[in-house]
């Protein structure tokens, strides 16, 4: 599945099997599956104004309904780039896409953390909170206090921890091969160097990539799956009527099916854990069981 990576890396990667007709079933759900997350975003979330008098519970909603949006509208961009041919760049918009998905995972499974990232970062943002100092003088941007109450919030939550803290013990096995792979084409990274110049290496090239569109496919299409079945388990939504739980439960099965690889490289527990982490999510048949 990573064949286009670990081969531009060098790596001896072999696949079994070839992609048949579940690349396309992927595709098409793909595809249906975002338009879903935005219409359902768009005419369900609640867009309630932040004042004091609000209960925690309302601004775990919104914060979760903001994350959600975020990652849905990350994600279709991502598809935008993979089918213009701008692959890792559509890597790095499914690495936002993650990272939203995280955030909403971690404050529904920790809806006692949503001060620290609500109320910690526009505390820090607006200056109503102050940032403690180290001995040296210099701020201590992880944490911010209160001034009125003295309390201490941690200042947003490192990404290790969010994906440390869902509902889910398989995202743990996930996250951290994932996130490195996504963040080689976030950063100016010389691993991911083989995917901006010509096969042989004689020139830079700033067009559409000409390399397999498999991984970026996968990968998007993985964190898709992430963020519109956590939206159907969270409750923020009416029930999916039957044609919604199908297109939900096509592309799991795809993505099944996608992942059965072997691969001889660093990442080679990717396939099996992303798996494991399909298993554990909203179906229609399990209802999020």
């Amino acid at each position: 599945m990573l064949l286009c990576r670990l081969q531009k890396r060098g790596l001896g990667a072999h696949v079994t099997g070839e992609p048949v007709d579940f690349y396309r079933d992927m595709l098409a759900a793909r595809w249906l599956i975002l338009e879903l997350g935005r219409d359902w975003l768009n005419a369900k979330a609640d867009r309630r104004t932040m004042s004091s008098a609000q209960v925690k519970e309302d601004v775990v909603h919104d914060f979760a309904c903001f994350a959600l949006t975020k990652g849905v509208r990350s994600a279709r961009a991502a598809a935008v780039l993979v089918d213009g041919g701008f692959y890792e760049d559509a890597l790095v918009a499914t690495r936002t896409a993650y990272e939203c998905y995280l955030h909403v995972a971690f404050i529904l499974a920790q809806p006692s953390r949503v001060d620290d990232l609500v109320s910690a970062r526009l505390g820090a943002y607006s200056g109503a909170y102050d940032i403690p100092l180290t001995k040296n003088g210099k701020r201590k941007w992880q944490t911010v206090i209160d001034p009125e109450s003295g309390r201490t919030f941690s200042n947003g939550i490192p990404i290790p921890e969010l994906a440390m803290g869902t509902n889910y013990p398989q995202d743990r096995g996930v996250h951290q091969q994932l996130y490195a792979f996504l963040s080689e084409h976030a950063h100016v990274h010389m691993v991911a160097l083989g995917s901006y110049v010509t096969v042989d290496y004689e020139r830079f090239v700033c067009e559409p990539s000409p390399s397999n569109p498999y991984s970026a496919n996968l990968m998007l299409s993985y964190v898709a799956w992430l963020l519109v079945s956590e939206l159907a388990a969270s409750g923020e939504v009416d029930p999916f009527d039957p044609d919604e739980e199908a297109e939900l439960d096509i592309l799991r099965d795809a993505l099944h099916e996608a992942l059965e690889v072997e691969v001889d490289d660093p990442l080679s527990g990717l396939p099996e854990a992303m798996r494991l982490r399909l298993d554990r999510g909203w179906s229609a048949s399990s209802e999020g069981a």
